[in-house]
């Protein structure tokens, strides 16, 4: 950044690609909670109507130098352009938020308060969210107890209800580059980043609201399902797979009969079955190698029978699944695996 941080402790930053109408939203909230010693920092990944065009008019009611738009030559993956958040901070915290989710009115000074009482150990503050229904602050310090005691992984997983110390996590961009494709990048950075004494606090406020995305903007639950367990290979981090493992099983591994079905959809519209039988495999042996026998792992044995004859166990399971779930049945829907990487 080009421009002299020393004034600012705290840095906004979102990265967006193509959804300029939830950006605006999402902006237009913000503006009128920046204070002295905020700034917003949206990273553009070469969306195809510029950021900087399209905000032009809001950011011209009074941003006061307090905004800046950074577009990236090239679209580097959304994975990355979070990274290039971190990359790109100057400041001693750092929240990174999603284009799509909606702060809420008081998510600024909510920070700052935490900021200002953090001591110097403090890496991280995960906030609560709707999407899990936190019982207690906690206070874990250091790497391990994080990847064990945490409460859930899926809220650290969701981007925007976390701050970080952004010189902490810096340090630790290579690996997260690295296993960018793991979908949380910056949860192997804050990994890094406690070390043995940092501090993160799961805390009971809540800063943001989740936005479900619309069809085409949410992520491939196939995808997903193949990326989450290379967290579990990212050096040293394999002493804890285990611990790993089972949060992945109770709270972010997408429900296991769900991605079937899902699986059995795009291998029906894409006329690909072999491809099909081969990811299946895949998310079987990367969820469950090397891990302890359990229901969901025996479940997920038996399902690979479906993949035996897909086009018929798409046909059975699409009744089946209309005959338990009524309406709910209809929420399944076909997200391209290649344009949500």
């Amino acid at each position: 950044m080009k421009s002299s941080t020393d004034s600012f402790v705290l840095t906004i930053a979102i990265p967006t690609f193509d959804r300029n109408q939830h950006l605006e939203r999402c902006v237009g909230i913000l503006l009128p909670q920046l204070r002295p010693g905020v700034q917003l920092v949206i990273c553009d990944n070469a969306s195809p109507n510029p950021v900087s065009e399209s905000l032009a008019a809001l950011l011209a009611s009074g941003a006061d130098g307090r905004v800046q738009v950074i577009r990236n030559r090239c679209n580097i993956g959304g994975n990355a352009n979070i990274l290039r958040c971190l990359e790109e901070c100057q400041t001693e915290w750092v929240w990174v938020l999603g284009d799509d989710d909606e702060p809420l009115p008081n998510a600024v000074d909510q920070i700052l308060q935490d900021i200002e009482t953090a001591d110097e150990s403090l890496v991280s503050v995960n906030y609560k969210c709707e999407l899990f229904d936190r019982e207690r602050a906690l206070d874990l310090e250091g790497t391990e107890a994080f990847l064990r005691d945490m409460d859930s992984l899926s809220n650290v997983l969701f981007l925007s209800t976390s701050i970080f110390r952004a010189p902490a996590l810096v340090q630790h961009l290579r690996l997260a580059y690295s296993y960018s494709y793991s979908l949380m990048p910056h949860v192997i950075a804050l990994a890094f980043a406690l070390g043995n004494h940092g501090k993160v606090t799961l805390a009971m406020n809540r800063i943001v609201s989740w936005h479900q995305g619309e069809f085409g903007q949410m992520w491939s639950v196939v995808n997903a399902a193949l990326a989450f367990p290379t967290l579990l290979d990212v050096p040293p981090l394999h002493r804890y797979r285990q611990v790993l493992a089972r949060k992945m099983e109770q709270d972010v591994h997408p429900e296991i009969l769900g991605l079937a079905r899902q699986l059995l959809m795009l291998a029906c519209h894409e006329g690909d079955f072999a491809g099909a039988r081969w990811t299946w495999g895949q998310i079987y042996y990367r969820r469950f190698a090397g891990t302890s026998w359990s229901f969901r792992r025996v479940v997920a044995r038996c399902l690979t029978l479906l993949f035996v004859f897909p086009r018929l166990s798409h046909l059975v399971v699409e009744r089946l699944a209309r005959l338990v779930l009524g309406r709910r049945a209809t929420v399944n829907t076909i997200q391209d695996r290649v344009t949500r990487i």
